[in-house]
């Protein structure tokens, strides 16, 4: 009889388990509502919108390119020349190059050329054209031309065709590549949401798998930007990008209740965490990464290491980055590299005892400052 009564207690507690998980499940469910956020995080499963605001930036890509970005069907979008920022802070020359100075295509006998190439910290976004490391490092250093080819978003993948495309002809004597340490997660993307569920865009872009060592392009397969919107909009993006595309998270059973959403929206988190990327040194978005930067070829090649704010936690304590990896792999493959982060960390932490300082970052790129120590680094090497 006691046995009895005890397993009458299992039965109940077992459902009154159940009913208070259906009851949270019920209360997730409405507090996610039909757009999918839980407190503005995009939840699994990823469809070919993962955030609300993409819609907008889907009828940005079927009207005429406004701003400085357009798409491209090799790139997967660049930036056009001779355009002006919607914010104004931004201007492109003649050859598409950051800022309004013009250079001549062939390298002049009496400078130093130096061509960047790299993503948002190249470009340098949220600050004016005066600000941005290349165009301070040609104030420090009258003989040398510092040429900004970086574009927002860029992977390393798209940072190297466009230097084949339009870096090469410049024939630098020092090419710049700008890597930011979350790259390496673009470095295996197809379709920027999956990468990024948060993103305000939903663009597509080519990618290079390593085939028996070997670095093979995997093209983006849309010529036109309505094409890829149309795409977008009947849900086609994803299969046309399925292959190779390292990040997924599509699968519909996630979808059964709010709870396994937010599950997997954690276990989604943990997969495109940086740090353990980078940590991961056999893994696919590090060998992938370190074979791209083996491909850049010029004269004199330097490595541009940026971290982000979040990055800096800890280093100015003494603490071993969590890229150290990457820099013993740069080492090995012979690659010249510069980490900005030990000046920006002191930077850093001179702002937080005396708040009068200038901060090194703006929003989430590096601010005139931050570009200013990135300006004097490089200065550094290039002596």
């Amino acid at each position: 009889m006691a046995e009895l009564r005890r397993k009458r207690r299992g039965l109940r507690a077992l459902l009154a388990l159940f009913v208070g998980l259906v009851a949270v499940d019920l209360g997730l469910t409405a507090w996610i509502g039909s757009d999918g956020l839980l407190l503005g995080h995009p939840l699994p499963p990823f469809g070919a919108i993962t955030h609300p605001r993409q819609r907008a930036w889907l009828a940005e890509l079927r009207a005429e390119p406004r701003g400085t970005g357009a798409f491209d069907a090799e790139l997967g979008w660049t930036v056009l020349a001779d355009a002006t920022s919607l914010d104004g802070k931004a201007r492109t020359n003649s050859i598409g190059a950051r800022g309004p100075r013009e250079y001549a295509l062939a390298n002049p006998a009496s400078v130093t050329r130096v061509v960047c190439v790299g993503d948002s910290y190249t470009w340098c976004d949220e600050v004016g054209d005066a600000d941005t490391f290349e165009a301070q490092l040609e104030a420090l250093r009258p003989d040398v031309e510092c040429i900004n080819l970086g574009v927002p978003a860029y992977g390393t993948d798209q940072a190297l065709l466009r230097w084949r495309r339009d870096g090469e002809r410049l024939a630098p004597d020092v090419l710049v590549v700008g890597l930011l340490l979350e790259n390496i997660g673009r470095n295996v993307n197809r379709y920027r949401p999956l990468w990024y569920p948060g993103s305000g865009s939903a663009p597509s872009k080519p990618r290079f798998v390593l085939v028996h060592d070997r670095l093979e392009l995997v093209p983006q397969p849309f010529a036109s930007g309505a094409e890829l919107a149309d795409a977008i909009d009947d849900g086609s993006v994803l299969a046309r990008l399925d292959e190779h595309e390292h990040w997924r998270w599509s699968s519909s059973w996630w979808g059964i209740s709010s709870l396994a959403c937010c599950v997997a929206a954690l276990v989604s988190d943990r997969e495109r965490d940086v740090e353990r990327l980078w940590r991961d040194e056999a893994g696919e978005p590090f060998q992938t990464t370190l074979a791209l930067l083996r491909e850049f070829r010029a004269k004199r090649v330097l490595v541009a290491l940026f971290p982000r704010e979040v990055d800096l936690e800890g280093i100015g304590a003494g603490a071993t980055p969590y890229w150290s990896g990457l820099r013993a792999a740069l080492d090995r493959a012979g690659l010249e590299h510069v980490d900005v982060a030990p000046e920006l960390a002191r930077a850093l932490a001179d702002r937080r005892r005396d708040p009068s300082l200038p901060h090194p970052y703006v929003g989430g790129h590096l601010s005139r400052a931050g570009n200013r120590i990135v300006a004097s680094e490089l200065d550094r090497r290039l002596r």
